[in-house]
């Protein structure tokens, strides 16, 4: 059957998936739109809940200079490969969460579907079908739109009518200009008005800043070229005691201002939501920066997601053939499912960051599952890490699972198949072996059966902190 959880078992799409597997939840899985060989498929994130889910990802963006909306050096980014006049970088990787900024390359479009739904936290989410006009044709035209949600609270119920190709980038009206992706920072604006006017009445105050001044060790100050005020103006703003000492909100939204980690990115942006962000641990020269999950909710949020998986046989949990996968390259010696080093970038996502990264992240770990209670474990003795045996003082985060109410692990320990924590017996057990043993997800912490049965796409979550 074609679950979409394994690159051999593709979806067609998120809509064939939703098809097959009615009860599957928004979330990363695998595709392949030419219905062939497998060989090609890929990971896309399908959004299965709005306006009836079969949504497949196909491009995240930001913008420029959205605290400078309607100037000239404002444009959404990145963009992708259709025919444009434009300057903002042009993405062909598949876009894993909604705030993954990166666009499918664009000739695969056409071949997933040809409605198209359009989410923003500063414009309405509308959900169009083609007229004579098609966004993934790119060709000029009517439309018939519909609106999803009222994220404005001006110009109730209005939609677009109608799409136009234009060199900076197609855009939709309806009396005038709705949405408009302009990919040019030297001309026109990226228009998101809700009334369809091609006004500024995109929603205001979303919480971004933009840097215009930093400072080197030395003392020596530098005004950013990008800034949309004029150094003049800037000079002024700062000689009438016109600023406020805060940290910039662009901190990890580029490979040049990453965060340190979650934690680090909460501490210095608060207003933060949970997302992909720029992280750079070692704190050196950001070269090897690298992009990652934040959780910024869960248990106070700042939680670096290092490991996502599922299993090889949930439906027969508690047989030898099934074990957790992919697993990370901690040491183990019997194990043989997938070995990952490649960063989780959503909760479905199943890969593992590099092991040796985990502990340059912090100690804290959260266990986040839909088959077992999520639980957050401080070191005692012992350390999940550094992969050393001893107690641990964990806690429940959410009870999942309707048996053995508050009951945590208090120790951590390991084997030849992977590492487990424990109870009176073993709660969580990462078997990473096929050929023996099973990967206990037990919320009575007795090693047995006791996981949530009859859930879609099962699987769990380490972060750090």
């Amino acid at each position: 059957m074609n679950t979409g959880l394994s690159k051999d078992s593709s979806a067609l799409n998120c809509k064939d998936l939703k098809t097959k597997v009615p009860s599957a939840t928004s979330g990363v899985y695998w595709i392949d739109p030419d219905a062939g060989s497998h060989s090609n498929a890929f990971q896309a994130y399908c959004d299965q809940q709005t306006e009836g889910g079969g949504w497949t990802l196909a491009w995240s963006y930001t913008f420029t200079a959205y605290s400078g909306f309607t100037s000239n050096a404002n444009a959404v980014t990145p963009r992708p490969t259709w025919r444009a006049n434009a300057n903002t970088r042009v993405s062909t990787t598949v876009p894993l969460s909604e705030t993954h900024y990166e666009a499918m390359n664009f000739a695969l479009w056409r071949t997933i579907g040809r409605e198209f739904l359009i989410k923003s936290n500063i414009n309405n989410w509308i959900a169009c079908k083609e007229g004579s006009g098609s966004l993934v044709k790119q060709k000029s035209g009517s439309l018939s739109c519909k609106l999803v949600k009222q994220v404005s609270k001006q110009c109730a119920g209005v939609v677009p009518k109608s799409i136009t190709m234009h060199s900076p980038g197609p855009y939709l009206s309806s009396s005038s200009l709705y949405y408009f992706f302009d990919g040019s920072t030297s001309g026109g604006v990226p228009t998101h008005d809700p009334c369809g006017r091609n006004q500024a009445n995109q929603v205001n105050g979303v919480k971004i800043r933009y840097k215009v001044l930093e400072m080197d060790p030395k003392g020596n100050l530098y005004l950013h070229k990008s800034a949309f005020l004029c150094k003049h103006e800037i000079v002024k703003q700062l000689v009438n005691d016109k600023y406020q000492l805060v940290e910039s909100n662009l901190i990890g939204l580029s490979m040049d201002s990453p965060a340190q980690n979650c934690k680090d990115l909460q501490m210095k942006v608060p207003s933060a939501t949970s997302g992909v962000y720029w992280i750079d641990p070692d704190g050196g020269s950001h070269g090897n920066a690298f992009q990652a999950y934040c959780d910024q909710q869960t248990d106070e949020g700042g939680w670096t997601l290092v490991w996502s998986y599922t299993f090889t046989a949930y439906s027969s949990f508690t047989s030898d053939a099934n074990a957790v996968t992919p697993r990370p390259e901690w040491t183990v010696r019997n194990s043989n499912t997938r070995v990952s080093t490649t960063v989780p970038l959503s909760e479905t996502h199943y890969e593992a960051m590099s092991f040796a990264l985990w502990r340059t992240i912090g100690k804290e770990f959260l266990i986040k599952s839909n088959i077992n209670n999520w639980v957050a474990c401080k070191e005692g003795s012992g350390s999940l890490v550094m992969q050393k045996a001893g107690s641990l003082s964990c806690k429940l985060v959410k009870q999942v699972s309707k048996q053995c109410a508050g009951v945590v692990p208090k120790s951590i320990a390991r084997n030849t198949y992977g590492p487990y924590l424990s109870s009176s017996s073993l709660y969580y057990y990462f078997d990473g072996s096929t050929g023996a043993n099973a990967p206990t997800h037990d919320p009575c912490g007795r090693n047995q059966g006791n996981q949530v049965k009859g859930v879609v796409n099962p699987h769990g979550n380490i972060f750090v902190r």
